[in-house]
């Protein structure tokens, strides 16, 4: 449920008053964010990541946890017996706007490394999104 910003909570407390007394709750509050889009996962997957595979010969997954790494840097963690490096964000927690940033840095990698990724723009109007 969300409340818009300036907006009433009336229908918040009404929707809590009307829960059963017959079990336990449980009832998180947190700001709204908006997570990346539908359309921005659309262009990062098969045009981001799909070209940066295929001109490197690594399979998506590889790619896109080193993307992460080359954009957010790294942590070292001790797991199943050994130091192992994980990228220090996740791109699944990143609103719209950080999205769009880590895009940017991803097509800025891509260039240093002579992969050419066309902006999105270009991409959707030739390649509609259905």
């Amino acid at each position: 449920m969300i409340i818009q910003k300036g907006g009433s909570k009336d229908h918040v407390h009404k929707f809590i008053q009307d829960l059963s007394e017959d079990k336990a709750w449980w009832v998180t509050v947190k700001p709204f964010r908006k997570n990346r889009s539908l359309l921005q996962n659309a262009y990062y997957w098969p045009v981001v990541v799909g070209l940066i595979a295929q001109e490197t010969g690594n399979d998506q997954d590889t790619v896109h946890e080193g993307l992460l790494g080359v954009c957010f840097g790294y942590k070292r963690i001790f797991f199943d017996g050994a130091w192992r490096e994980i990228p220090n964000r996740r791109s699944s927690k990143l609103n719209t706007k950080e999205f769009n940033e880590y895009l940017e840095c991803c097509c800025r990698w891509a260039a240093t490394e002579g992969i050419y990724i066309p902006d999105p723009d270009g991409y959707f109007k030739s390649n509609p999104v259905k």
